[in-house]
């Protein structure tokens, strides 16, 4: 074979085994990123209703007074929302 034709093999080579070191990686930056952002909004939604939970009785407590001062209800999709049927 010809001496360049050889060099030109290895050098394709060594460049071939760089980008598949350098596409493993990037795959592995993705599954890692993908992961982080499915814990990410997991947490999000799970405080969003644990703050719900947590706050329910105040916001209960805000529509009585509500009611009890201006001596109008809200309307019954509002009510039906905060209240358990």
């Amino acid at each position: 074979m010809d001496p360049k034709f050889h060099i030109l093999l290895e050098e394709n080579n060594r460049l071939l085994e760089d980008n598949s070191r350098r596409l493993r990686r990037l795959e592995r930056r993705s599954q890692v990123a993908f992961w982080f952002s499915m814990i990410k909004w997991v947490i999000v939604i799970g405080a969003t209703i644990g703050f719900y939970y947590y706050f329910k009785p105040v916001l209960d407590s805000l529509t009585h007074t509500y009611q009890l001062i201006t001596g109008h209800s809200f309307p019954s999709s509002f009510s039906s929302f905060f209240n358990k049927p």
